[in-house]
């Protein structure tokens, strides 16, 4: 079982119509919000059968973005992964990479967003 690490956890209101909340540690939600990641989020279907939460980055061309993504610096080639299953439950701890299909990086997008540099 991998080590915890106790830290403040808050509460960010969903949007869509599947709502609810998402569960994240405040050290992240504030180092996000410094990147200039949107306060509205949303809980989105990937067009399967799975749910993510996900929010627009500011100066990123309304692109969404995978919070959790975000959070563990997931890229290219890597999926997140949910210990106990809830795609809400966004806690350092809950979270782990994979090996896994995914094209996106998220990372990127946000720093070229800060950086004022163009979408790739």
């Amino acid at each position: 079982m991998p080590k915890t690490i106790e830290r403040e956890t808050i509460t960010v209101p969903l949007s869509g119509h599947n709502g609810g909340h998402a569960l994240i540690d405040r050290v992240d939600y504030e180092k996000l919000m410094a990147d200039g990641l949107s306060k509205t989020w949303f809980y989105n279907s990937n067009g399967g059968a799975c749910s993510y939460v996900r929010a627009y980055q500011n100066n990123a061309s309304g692109k969404l973005v995978g919070v959790a993504r975000l959070i563990v610096g997931a890229g290219p080639g890597e999926v997140v992964k949910y210990r106990d299953f809830n795609s809400r439950n966004l806690t350092f701890n809950n979270l782990y990479i994979a090996a896994g299909y995914s094209r996106r990086d998220d990372e990127e997008i946000v720093q070229n967003a800060v950086l004022g540099q163009p979408d790739t």
